[in-house]
């Protein structure tokens, strides 16, 4: 009962804040989920391909410097449906990526890191594969609130050495890749998530001018 009326209390905490403003510079959390197809193949016609969701959770930091925004998270995800059942498990991921402001809510960007994912495809068979992940992605503030939709699409190239077999002859030639296409949440912590600032966040919008005192309108303190 106590943890219902605490999560209450929240919601209605955030519902009732001043609409926050977008915030550029701080970290935050976030969580996503998406599909993937992924392609193993030696150059020959004949080819292993499968299709699967992925759900993830990230941690990361932003720095903005006026209309550009650089960033770096680490991500970890959790693969399911065939993807699964043919033996990928999850997979974890340390990126950067460097972004344009196109308006003061909405962020285009390139991103790029490493990438490691584990795989289980029975007796001996097992373990990990690393690589590169890149693509781009548009992300941008829910209006009157203090998340942020995170459209991603990602390009992946594993080391194929780890997903063959012993003794496999057409090594030479074997590529192991994949395509995914993510909708995340993010939220961002600070004073700007509800709309001021500090000396480590920022609102995004501009300080009002300062009033200048003017006898007429009786605006000047004695």
């Amino acid at each position: 009962m106590k943890l219902k009326i605490a999560t209450l209390a929240i919601g209605m905490l955030v519902l009732s804040a001043a609409p926050s403003a977008a915030q550029w510079t701080g970290c935050g959390i976030g969580v996503g989920a998406g599909v993937f197809n992924g392609n193993a193949y030696d150059g020959s016609p004949i080819g292993i391909s499968t299709q699967g969701q992925k759900a993830d959770a990230v941690v990361f930091c932003d720095y903005r410097m006026q209309a550009f925004v650089l960033g770096a998270g680490v991500s970890y995800g959790t693969f399911f449906g065939d993807a699964k059942d043919l033996g990928i498990s999850s997979d974890l991921t340390v990126y950067g990526r460097l972004g344009v402001l196109t308006s003061p809510a909405n962020l285009l960007y390139a991103h790029g890191g490493w990438t490691d994912v584990k795989y289980d495809f029975g007796n001996t068979w097992t373990g990990h594969s690393t690589g590169y992940k890149m693509g781009i992605g548009d992300e941008f503030r829910i209006p009157n609130s203090p998340i942020y939709l995170d459209l991603r699409y990602s390009y992946t190239q594993l080391n194929p050495d780890a997903f063959l077999p012993p003794n496999y002859n057409g090594a030479a030639n074997f590529k192991v890749n994949s395509n995914e296409f993510r909708v995340g949440l993010n939220l961002k912590f600070g004073p700007g998530m509800f709309g001021n600032s500090g000396p480590m966040f920022e609102s995004g919008v501009e300080h009002a001018a300062p009033v200048v005192c003017d006898p007429k309108l009786a605006n000047c303190k004695k």
